[in-house]
């Protein structure tokens, strides 16, 4: 006659067993599903970016769960899928709900652990840069149609953002002739300018300006687009 197995933890007599004792137990034993309980996010006070693997992101939903998923190890799981799920969220701190999925010795798990995010307010090197009066380029805008110009180029500049953090303005210097707009990355200004050139039929001239040389000598040029519209 078979014996009847059990589970020499909790003498459970309904499997499945694992290694000889029931999953519950198992689990209880082995941590397979391995991530912090709490973790810190850097996000920028003044632009709102979130610092992911070193780089700057919008806060996003997928990018606040891909932020998690990164931390998360699952050991011995065959075919595991891995799964985050928002749960809560202040300005201050974020919950998720982890889910993992697989099989150990052909039986199915779901393994489930909360974790907490705390945003940490700093301020990211780019804004940190233009706050200083940090600009590659300089735009001036002279004629008849500067003050729409200028509009259409703040507008240009703030969509440019999303993918380069320096696309600003810094400054804004008035004077007789027109408009002089200081601008934080030379690649949006040069951008927008060309826009702008297309939009209002505008004649453009550049011109550059040795700054200075960076840590790797290479040479730290300011360049000015004048746009005459």
């Amino acid at each position: 006659m078979q014996s009847k197995r059990f589970c020499p933890s909790c003498g459970k007599t309904s499997g499945p067993f694992i290694r000889g004792i029931c999953k519950e137990c198992f689990l209880k034993e082995h941590k397979l599903l391995i991530l912090p309980e709490k973790l810190e996010l850097q996000q920028c006070r003044d632009c709102n970016k979130i610092l992911l693997r070193g780089k700057l992101a919008e806060p996003s939903e997928a990018a606040l769960k891909e932020f998690v998923k990164k931390h998360v190890r699952v050991k011995e799981l065959v075919n595991e899928t891995i799964t985050v799920e928002l749960q809560q969220r202040n300005d201050s701190e974020i919950e998720f709900r982890v889910m993992a999925k697989g099989f150990l010795e052909s039986i199915p798990l779901l393994l489930e652990r909360n974790v907490l995010v705390r945003v940490q307010p700093v301020q990211c090197d780019c804004c940190m840069r233009l706050k200083s009066n940090y600009h590659e380029a300089k735009v001036q805008l002279r004629g008849m149609k500067t003050e729409p110009a200028f509009n259409r180029l703040q507008e240009l500049l703030k969509g440019l953002r999303k993918k380069d953090c320096l696309s600003a303005i810094v400054a804004v210097e008035k004077n007789k002739n027109g408009l002089d707009v200081l601008i934080g990355s030379r690649k949006a200004a040069a951008t927008a300018v060309n826009q702008l050139k297309r939009e209002f039929e505008a004649k453009v001239k550049t011109a550059f300006k040795l700054v200075g040389v960076d840590k790797k000598g290479k040479e730290r040029k300011r360049v000015t687009f004048s746009v005459r519209v």
